[in-house]
């Protein structure tokens, strides 16, 4: 088996590179090519010294490969921290050649930024101000994502000055656009054209009545133990999800679900189908009025899309 390391993905790949490969994987699941089968994910609660362990296998098919993705996590969520203590890896079988296996703590937080992306790419007409909510590894991603898009200004929010400084650090040196840092989320959702948010949070802290110009959400929401958006998000928007079923068990629908406000979100819908990301993505989806959000559980697609981008780059270069 062959064992790609991070380091060679780190210096071999741009957040462009991860970008077009979502997009790619977009596209596919879209139109039938890329195909993913049921997720197995559990969680025992108070495993060990505290803490949580979660674990997920992801499998999915697309021409020429398939594979899964393999997660197991100890956690507090309580204390706003995912992947306290995580490994993840990727397997990926081609139909012809030797089958391989790589680190997928990288792949997942950049291609996560670059869905989050994506979204702001096909409802925003040249953004010009993103805000990202979070400074953690998904966020980072993110804002280095959307710098691809040619924002002017990013802004950003955690609830620590520290993680804020740290974020403009590591990603103000890697982008043109101005890095802002704001020391209140509603500050820093106050003026802008979209917002992504990637906050590991219990309990929802996103709210409509803070927004005020922007048209657009990325959520970065697939776990089952956060929720970040307010009810009257969850019920005003337009929601396009990357999966129905998976944002079904996220912890924002279900908090509507146990709130009792669920039968008010508002999917788009055409011909009494849900539309999702790979309908925006094939163009399909047509911004209405209103604010538009994509809620975007992570799927396996995605990964086995960027492994196989990782894997033929691989073996160009040991061939």
């Amino acid at each position: 088996m062959i064992k790609i390391p991070e380091e060679f993905i780190r210096e071999n790949f741009t957040p462009k590179d991860f970008i077009d490969s979502c997009h790619e994987a977009f596209v596919g699941y879209g139109s039938g090519t890329h195909t993913m089968q049921s997720r197995e994910e559990n969680l025992q609660n108070g495993y060990k010294n505290g803490l949580d362990r979660f674990t997920l296998r992801m499998p999915a098919k697309i021409p020429g490969y398939e594979g899964y993705k393999f997660i197991e996590e100890f956690s507090s969520v309580g204390g706003g921290n995912l992947g306290k203590d995580k490994t993840a890896v990727i397997r990926l079988k081609p139909e012809s050649g030797e089958e391989a296996e790589m680190d997928a703590g990288y792949i997942t937080h950049i291609r996560t930024g670059a869905a989050g992306a994506l979204g702001v790419r096909y409802f925003v007409t040249r953004p010009e101000s993103v805000s990202i909510l979070g400074t953690g590894n998904v966020a980072k991603a993110a804002a280095l994502c959307t710098a691809e898009l040619g924002v002017a200004k990013i802004n950003a929010y955690s609830r620590t000055p520290e993680k804020r400084e740290e974020f403009r650090r590591e990603i103000g040196s890697s982008v043109s656009a101005e890095v802002v840092l704001h020391d209140s989320l509603k500050s820093c959702v106050a003026d802008c054209d979209a917002i992504i948010a990637a906050v590991p949070t219990p309990e929802p802290i996103i709210y409509l009545s803070d927004m005020q110009k922007c048209r657009y959400i990325s959520c970065m929401g697939g776990d089952s133990r956060t929720a970040q958006l307010g009810e009257d998000i969850m019920t005003n928007v337009l929601l396009i999800p990357d999966n129905e079923a998976q944002c079904m068990k996220s912890g924002d629908f279900r908090k509507a679900s146990e709130g009792g406000y669920l039968g008010k979100v508002r999917f788009m819908k055409r011909d009494g189908r849900v539309l999702n990301i790979g309908d925006a993505a094939n163009g399909r989806v047509q911004a209405p009025d209103g604010i538009v959000m994509c809620y975007f559980t992570g799927m396996a697609v995605q990964d086995i899309a960027a492994a196989k981008m990782i894997y033929e780059k691989w073996n160009h270069k040991h061939s």
